[in-house]
């Protein structure tokens, strides 16, 4: 009943899910009042699937929270968005402890890292609408009319 180290060191050290992607299509960004980035989040998604996750931290952020965001990344790849959305903290916890749950010194890292993944969700959720608003104004469809009208 506690946190995994050697799994959040090996995440760590092994740089799991480092890096950023060209072209995201969704992103999330933790930073202070400066603009100074200490998280970002990145995916790829295609056909509503998550292809890649990948993340970002600056090298003052704790370990903890580079674990958790590694630990996200695995979690979220290979998922369908709404699927991506049901993710909590739990299912973080799970991943970076022995089985049954993490020391409670590390759970603010995990709901950071859940913050993040939802963000990031959303984002993509919300640039998917932008985007499906002009297709569809596009065609001469107004995105708001009730299904069947046209503008």
């Amino acid at each position: 009943m506690a946190t995994d180290m050697q799994k959040m060191l090996r995440l760590v050290t092994e740089q799991t899910g480092v890096g950023r992607i060209e072209d995201p299509d969704a992103e999330s960004v933790m930073q202070d009042e400066s603009g100074r980035e200490y998280l970002r989040l990145e995916m790829r998604v295609h056909r509503d699937i998550v292809k890649e996750a990948r993340y970002v931290a600056d090298g003052e952020v704790n370990v903890n929270v580079a674990a958790a965001m590694a630990a996200v990344t695995q979690i979220a790849q290979g998922k369908a968005i709404m699927v991506a959305t049901l993710i909590k903290p739990a299912d973080i916890e799970k991943e970076l402890s022995d089985g049954s749950g993490l020391d409670e010194e590390d759970r603010p890292a995990v709901a950071a890292a859940a913050v993040m993944l939802h963000e990031c969700l959303r984002n993509y959720s919300m640039r998917y609408n932008a985007r499906r608003k002009e297709r569809l104004e596009k065609l001469g469809i107004s995105p708001d009319a009730p299904e069947g009208e046209q503008a």
